[in-house]
This record gives C-alpha cells, structure tokens and sequence, in this order.
C-alpha cells in the first residue's frame, strides 16, 4: 500500500550528529551519502547501499563527509571533503565500480576544497563547489570530468593531454 516505510534502521557516528545528505540510484541499489559510520547495524565509513534487502558497506567508504552522489553509467561517483576512498587517495572526488573505490583523475584542490554540487549528462560529470583546481589545473568553483572521448562543451579553459579531464568555463 501507500504511505512512508523506514528503510533499514537509522544512520549513527557514535559521538558525533551523523546525516545522510545525498543519495543516488545506481540499478536496483540505493546508496546514500553524508557523515555516518553505522546504518542499520552495519558498519560504514559515509556511503552505503540498500539492496532493497539490507544495508551494505560500499568497501572502504571514505574518510570524510559525502555531499553528493551521482550515477554515471555502471559507476556511482561520490564527492565531498575528504581525502581517501577505499585505501587510496582522492582529493573530493572518487567513484564506486561496484568492486573499489578510484581516484578521478587527480580530483580537486585549493584551499578547503569540497564539491557541493554534480551532475551527470551525456556531455560528462559537471561538478561545482569551493575547490579552485581539477585535475591540476585551473577550475574555479566548476569543472566537467569526461569519461570518453566526448566533444568539449563552451570554452575550453585548458585541454590536459593524456587524461580524461577537460575544464570548461561554465560562469
């Protein structure tokens, strides 16, 4: 029937005021994002996945705070303020196969560097926040990682030969 049904238990961080902030929908899997270290029971580091059963730990998790997930194709991609996925490094931004967490392509930097906004589109993910680089080069408060060899969109700001990341002027 209609009406609103927990899903699985609550979130907790022992000590601290957890939250979920995002969530994304990836297949049949839900993940949900933020600053938490249990959900339902199960023992998580900021992300985990509803399976529509139960909750599952996404490996490793991350060592900081998730602000927002977003499916781009068969991965979900996390971003927020931290500095590990799984047991590497990733600077604001990593993405979820389903098996490990990896780095994307040199993430995001500057002085408190967080991504607070993403989306993704044919065109690529476009992600916005506080961060001044992507990649390492310029990119202030907005950048467009492309997973493919896909067109640039508006102004290219700086082409990076070899990789997969282009940042493009959006403002």
């Amino acid at each position: 029937g209609r009406g609103w049904r927990a899903v699985g238990g609550g979130v907790g961080f022992p000590g601290f005021l957890p939250f979920v902030r995002t969530l994304a929908v990836r297949g049949n899997d839900v993940f949900v994002g933020g600053r938490f270290t249990e959900v339902g029971g199960v023992s998580v580091s900021n992300v985990a996945r509803w399976d529509g059963v139960g909750w599952h730990a996404a490996g490793a998790g991350t060592d900081g705070a998730i602000s927002v997930l977003r499916a781009l194709g068969p991965d979900l991609m996390a971003a927020g303020a931290f500095t590990t996925a799984g047991a590497g490094t990733a600077s604001g931004i990593a993405r979820w196969n389903g098996q490990g967490w990896q780095a994307l392509d040199g993430g995001v930097g500057g002085s408190e560097a967080v991504v607070t906004a993403m989306d993704a589109g044919p065109t690529g993910l476009w992600v916005a926040g506080t961060f001044t680089t992507a990649g390492g080069n310029p990119a202030t408060r907005s950048a467009r990682w492309v997973p493919t060899n896909l067109p640039p969109v508006g102004r290219v700001v700086s082409p990076i030969s070899g990789t997969r990341l282009l940042v493009d002027s959006v403002g």
